[in-house]
């Protein structure tokens, strides 16, 4: 039975279920499996290591998948996103540093854009349209905004 949310509404999902994009640990075929059980998956591209998220992509063949990248580290290898982009990915997932630089190549593609933020001082001016918070063993406090 879906879950009708505002996070699903606007993913065009059936469950309000996304995976981590983690470095390393979030590859393709968990990023299918989440995606065509309701949810969506999302590839974590990182610190950029370009054969690795090519492979992850092929793994994850025709399901619909987002990714993930670590801000600072793609400003290294901005063909990264691009290569990204042109996978057509659901959405596109920026964590722990400034996205905007990123932000016109993304929404040139129509994509949902995912700002992490986890300091107060990170967090965008603008109201969030989905936000969590991070366990209370966690140092600070985490939010991430689907712009």
């Amino acid at each position: 039975m879906p879950i009708v949310t505002r996070l699903t509404k606007r993913l065009g999902i059936t469950h309000p279920v996304l995976s981590a994009p983690m470095a390393m640990a979030a590859g393709g075929r968990l990023a299918a499996a989440v995606s065509n059980a309701g949810g969506l998956g999302l590839i974590g591209g990182g610190y950029g290591d370009e054969t690795w998220l090519r492979d992850q992509f092929l793994a994850a063949g025709n399901a619909v998948v987002g990714c993930g990248f670590i801000s600072w580290s793609l400003r290294r290898q901005p063909h990264l996103l691009d290569l990204a982009l042109e996978r057509r990915p659901k959405v596109i997932f920026l964590s722990f540093d400034d996205p905007a630089e990123f932000a016109p190549r993304i929404r040139a593609f129509s994509f949902n854009r995912c700002k992490h933020a986890a300091t107060p001082n990170e967090r965008s001016t603008s109201a969030p349209a989905f936000s969590w918070r991070k366990g209370p063993k966690q140092a600070g406090t985490g939010r991430s905004a689907l712009q």
